[in-house]
């Protein structure tokens, strides 16, 4: 049979990673319907694989997004995706 021998952390986070982003954007959209005043995501760790997920999700359901990274090279990576806000602790 087919094999494919994958790290246990890869498999789960192709898992858990997806699920984690649906789960944020799900709990904003109830505190807004519970009436919220809450104004968008913030996003720590904004360049990591969960965090470019959620970029493109917020992006995909209009929800204000504040991305946090800690290098320039990861403003780029989030720009080139579309991110619109983004600070970048290092400057």
């Amino acid at each position: 049979g087919f094999r494919l021998d994958v790290p246990v952390e890869s498999a789960a986070s192709g898992v858990i990673n997806p699920l984690t982003v649906l789960g944020f954007v799900d709990t904003y959209k109830k505190n807004l319907n519970r009436g919220s005043k809450g104004k968008g995501i913030i996003n720590t760790a904004a360049a990591s694989a969960l965090g470019r997920m959620l970029n493109k999700l917020c992006q995909k359901e209009n929800i204000p997004l504040l991305n946090i990274v800690r290098r320039t090279k990861q403003v780029k990576i989030l720009q080139d995706e579309g991110a619109k806000h983004i600070i970048n602790t290092s400057d």
